[in-house]
């Protein structure tokens, strides 16, 4: 911001007509910290940002007032049978550098392997520990696990990066155990162009809507995205086969 000039000394003769004053507002950047709003879906470019990004990664998305991890891990426990948590299967879908897994952990999931495009992310993750494993893997391709793998499968801010015919939402439900859950979130500046892929799925009969939340806070104190982009929570449940759907992929 910079203001129109205005009265300086307006009492003083040498000053009162002849000079006035701006003031200038000026907001500090975070060094190092990336623009996100309007990044694409080149497999390439993202994972050469977050390799870069990495070692600041955590600090800055916490600055800006980052929980969704902490919310999605809430509410796919809520929606969990009582005190299953411990022996479910989980796979953390874009892992990045752990703190989704750590929510998860915290949460009392205990059997939490994952994947994220960076490597550095992934070495992070690694040393963190809340892992049983943890690859590097674009969710853009063929999920390397069998069919039925997992109880519940959590993704969290991961398909801003992606395409709706990338065919992930589809590799989610065929790695899922029937009646298990498949839980993301999206940005809603993204969620309209993925709705045809997810209702599509329903329609197949491939899974079922449990929950999807009103639009939330994503980065509250980021000026980039805090007025502009919210985050919706997705929580679906993969149905049991009728002769086709998931199993047969």
């Amino acid at each position: 911001m910079i203001t129109e000039p205005m009265a300086y000394l307006p009492n003083n003769p040498e000053f009162a007509e002849n000079i006035q004053v701006i003031i200038h507002l000026f907001r500090k950047k975070q060094q190092g910290a990336p623009t996100l709003a309007g990044r694409g879906t080149g497999v390439d470019d993202n994972r050469e940002l977050y390799d870069q990004w990495a070692a600041k990664y955590e600090t800055d998305v916490r600055s800006w007032g980052y929980v969704m991890p902490e919310k999605v891990a809430a509410l796919v426990k809520k929606h969990a049978a009582p005190g299953s948590e411990a022996g479910l299967a989980v796979f953390d879908a874009g892992a990045g550098d752990g703190l989704s897994g750590q929510a998860l952990l915290d949460a009392g999931f205990k059997d939490v392997v994952g994947s994220d495009l960076s490597p550095e992310l992934v070495a992070l993750a690694e040393k963190r520990g809340c892992y049983k494993e943890i690859i590097v893997a674009d969710l853009s391709k063929k999920l390397t696990y069998d069919n039925d793998r997992f109880d519940l499968i959590t993704c969290v801010g991961v398909l801003t990066y992606l395409q709706p015919d990338c065919g992930v939402l589809e590799e989610f439900c065929r790695v899922t155990k029937p009646d298990g859950l498949v839980c993301f979130t999206n940005r809603t500046d993204k969620a309209d162009a993925w709705a045809p892929t997810l209702a599509k799925l329903e329609t197949a009969g491939m899974w079922e809507k449990v929950v999807i939340t009103e639009p939330m806070a994503y980065l509250p104190n980021n000026p980039e995205i805090a007025e502009n982009i919210q985050v919706i929570i997705h929580l679906f449940r993969k149905k049991q086969p009728s002769g086709g759907g998931c199993n047969t992929m």
